[in-house]
């Protein structure tokens, strides 16, 4: 379900010398670092099928790097300009949220210590009252991240901030706060509501008022929908070769979707690294800048608003953002006074892990941390590791269970006291606390009472029912039975058995129900594009849901239908395992919750 799914044309490429302002293109223009990056991008454009990408590097507030690739939009044969294209940048409008939330720090509008619920009081009853500003600058209110009801298809749809926070999502806590470290859209949309009811101003008036003017970021909006001067300058995005035609308007502006260029997004990071800045006071830059959480002293952590990156010993801060069709990742390395900034409009992120990865290779930032060897651990140490883990992040309580089915982790052994995940090898440096020198940003995982942590995620331990193994054998074996007793039908002597026509239209409705519904439900898990669900629930998945209880309708029906018509003892039996077999798939889908009420 978390499936993420190229003409070549250079546009943007400086060489005239300018003034050194942050989002020109110096003298300097660095073809070291295009020759690397040219045949990277040009083979996964085509792979991938990417129609667009843009790069720009800043180095010591002067931008060296910017050029774009392929097309903003196919159709059309627009290229990609750093520029002038914008890009859906999703949840990098995170640490513009966060920025904003420092300015009323500073203007003592606000404590961090100040418990939420203060300031959004359409929320009180649905947000623990300890939940502090703090918490949700470091995701660690302990609210589940929600993927639903997020955005809209057009202006008709749209929600305002408030009524999303209202109606649109239920705010479910998975941890009390101050726990873990549980990434949560829900909570920067709070922070978002809490900047508007402090300056009575809307969030995007806000911001740009007090950010994206003052800096100069002509280009880049907030507003929802965007203003139409900029519309046919936005990227078209696409999963795989096929447009979104929808407009995607968001319905939580602070964590995500800004509108944003390559050079707009460069000239936002350049004040992120001078401390002599027109829109935070030093002291406030470094304290949102400051590690605040981690799950271990050795690992990666969350600033404010930003993650945390440490490669080589140098530690960098850097947010990602994706919407449908679209990725882009800025990164900021401040001892090195560099920053960098990468779009492009499709789903496949993994493009983006390679050109960070060569753009710090080329600025000489890598090579091993600091974690050296614990020593030998034993395979039955290390064994106890083992098993399926699933992240906390999606709600418990809601449909959006099945979320953390379908991103399940399996950690094994290699039977020599090493953890082996997806993503390599590790080897043991500390009690619970594993490292892969190969791996570029989640290269320590560290386990702790049946839970498990990579890098700010966090995952907790499945007993053998909750895993996808075992799911998936339900599943299988309720298909199999089913089949198996609607094929029983067609025999005569089964017929002859249950004797009433009517017994035997109820019990062949009542499975052909639930056949078809699991069918459906499957082929939506598997086929659709999962993006769909940040409209809302689709249809056709509420489709399959009105027939798995109407399959359970019918055997009720059935059930009674048996103690009226009284079958021979075979018949009844017949019955009364079509019967069990129905209704229990309906209380094993239930524990999914997909009859809550935001499916029925």
């Amino acid at each position: 379900m978390m499936r993420m799914a190229a003409v070549i044309l250079v546009f943007s490429m400086g060489i005239t010398l300018f003034t050194a302002v942050p989002g020109k293109v110096t003298a300097q223009s660095d073809q070291g670092l295009e020759a690397v990056l040219e045949p990277v991008i040009e083979k996964q454009m085509r792979s991938a099928e990417i129609a667009g990408l843009a790069v720009q590097v800043m180095k010591d507030q002067q931008t060296v790097f910017a050029k774009g690739w392929g097309v903003a939009d196919r159709q059309t044969k627009r290229p990609v300009s750093t520029e002038s294209t914008l890009f859906h940048e999703g949840s990098l409008s995170k640490v513009f949220t966060a920025t904003a939330v420092m300015q009323l720090l500073e203007q003592n509008k606000i404590r961090l210590e100040d418990p939420i619920v203060r300031y959004v009081k359409e929320v009180k009853g649905k947000v623990d009252p300890g939940v502090t500003i703090h918490h949700l600058l470091t995701h660690t209110g302990g609210l589940a991240h929600n993927n639903v009801n997020t955005a809209a298809r057009d202006e008709r749809t749209l929600m305002t901030l408030s009524d999303y926070l209202q109606k649109g999502t239920d705010l479910y806590a998975l941890k009390p706060p101050g726990e873990t470290i549980i990434y949560s859209s829900d909570g920067m949309a709070l922070l978002g509501r809490m900047v508007e009811t402090v300056t009575g101003k809307s969030f995007a008036e806000y911001v740009q008022s007090n950010i994206l003017d003052v800096l100069e970021m002509k280009q880049t909006s907030f507003l929802q929908p965007p203003p139409k001067p900029i519309r046919s300058r936005i990227a078209t995005r696409y999963h795989g070769s096929k447009p979104y035609t929808d407009d995607y308007l968001t319905n939580m502006p602070p964590a995500g979707d800004i509108l944003i260029t390559a050079a707009d997004a460069i000239k936002f990071a350049a004040t992120h690294l001078n401390r002599e800045n027109p829109v935070l006071q030093p002291e406030t830059l470094a304290l949102m800048h400051e590690r605040h959480v981690s799950h271990h002293p050795l690992m990666r952590g969350r600033a404010y608003g930003f993650n945390e990156m440490v490669i080589g010993g140098q530690r960098m801060l850097y947010h990602d953002g994706a919407s449908p069709g679209t990725i882009v990742r800025l990164v900021l390395a401040p001892e090195r006074k560099l920053a960098f900034f990468i779009a492009y409009n499709s789903n496949s992120p993994h493009l983006m892990e390679k050109l960070t990865e060569i753009i710090l290779e080329h600025y000489s930032i890598g090579g091993e941390g600091g974690a050296s060897s614990a020593g030998d651990v034993s395979p039955q140490q290390a064994g106890k590791y083992a098993g399926a883990y699933r992240p906390y992040m999606f709600s418990t309580d809601s449909f959006q269970k099945i979320y953390g089915l379908m991103s399940q982790l399996d950690v094994k052994t290699d039977g020599k006291g090493n953890i082996v995940l997806p993503k390599g090898t590790y080897t043991a440096v500390g009690e619970g606390l594993f490292y892969n020198a190969d791996e570029l940003k989640e290269n320590l995982v560290y386990f702790k009472n049946n839970e498990m942590y990579l890098g700010t995620n966090s995952f907790r331990k499945l007993s053998p029912y909750e895993t996808i193994t075992v799911q998936g054998i339900i599943l299988i074996g309720y298909l199999l039975i089913t089949l198996m007793q609607l094929l029983g039908l067609a025999f005569p002597a089964i017929r002859r058995q249950v004797k009433h026509k009517s017994l035997i239209w109820l019990c062949a409705g009542a499975q052909l129900m639930g056949v078809s519904a699991l069918v459906g439900l499957l082929a939506t898990l598997v086929f659709i594009d999962p993006l769909e669900f940040v409209y809302g629930v689709p249809g056709y998945f509420r489709v399959w849901v009105y027939l798995i209880i109407l399959g359970m309708l019918l055997s009720i029906c059935l059930l009674y239908g048996i103690m009226k018509s009284k079958p021979s003892s075979w018949g009844a039996l017949y019955c009364v395992l079509v019967v069990i077999v129905q209704v229990g798939c309906g209380f094993w889908l239930n524990s999914w919750h997909l009859f809550s009420g935001t499916l029925i």
